[in-house]
C-alpha cells in the first residue's frame, strides 16, 4: 500500500530554511519518542502583537481533491491566532484562502480541489500575542482516502519514511 503527504517535510527537518516567518520565531524538533509524548513538529512564537505566520510554497497534484491535517497543542483563547486556525492553505497569490484547518488533535480540513498551477500556500498561523507559543505537528497533506486508510492502520497518524517525499518514500 502507498499512501502519500504531500507536505515535504513532515518530519521538520532543517524546517528554518524552508518556512518564510512574519512577526514570530519557528523551533522545529524531529524528534519522536511516543512514549514521552514527543513527535516531530514547530513550536511558533509571537514576536509582535496583531497578525503573525509562518508559511512555505508546496507542489501538489494540481486540481486534486485533497485533504490537510494536523495537530496543534498549547492552543487556547490565551494563544489563540489572528483567524483561529493553526494552519491555512492558500492559492499562492496569497489572497485566495482554500481551507483551513482548527486546532486540536487530528484536525482536518473540508476537502478541496488543489490549484491548478499545482502549487499550494501552507501557513502556520502563529499566536496573535507577543510572546505567546503552541505547537502544531503531524503535518499531512494528501487526498481524503489516503488519510483516511492512514488513520486505520495507525493510532496516531504519524507521517513517517514511508510517506515523506522529503527523505524517502511518497511521491
Amino acid at each position: 500500500m502507498k499512501l502519500n503527504n504531500y507536505y515535504p517535510n513532515a518530519r521538520f527537518l532543517d524546517t528554518g530554511r524552508q518556512l518564510v516567518t512574519t512577526r514570530c520565531t519557528v523551533y522545529a524538533s524531529s524528534d519522536y519518542n511516543p512514549a514521552v509524548g514527543q513527535h516531530p513538529g514547530i513550536m511558533l512564537t509571537a514576536t509582535e502583537d496583531g497578525d503573525n505566520w509562518a508559511q512555505m510554497d508546496i507542489s501538489v497534484p494540481a486540481n486534486m481533491k485533497i485533504v490537510a491535517a494536523c495537530t496543534s497543542v498549547g492552543y487556547s483563547a490565551e494563544t489563540a491566532s489572528s483567524t483561529g486556525s493553526v494552519m491555512q492553505l492558500w492559492a499562492t497569490d496569497g489572497k485566495t484562502p482554500i481551507a483551513n484547518v482548527d486546532p486540536g488533535w487530528n484536525k482536518v480540513s473540508p476537502e478541496f480541489t488543489a490549484p491548478s498551477n499545482g502549487v499550494l500556500r501552507v501557513t502556520f498561523r502563529a499566536p496573535k500575542t507577543n510572546g505567546k507559543s503552541f505547537s502544531v505537528m503531524n503535518v499531512f497533506i494528501g487526498t481524503l482516502a489516503d488519510w483516511q486508510q492512514l488513520g486505520k492502520i495507525l493510532p496516531t497518524p504519524w507521517f513517517d519514511l514511508s510517506i515523506m517525499r522529503l527523505i524517502g518514500g511518497g511521491a
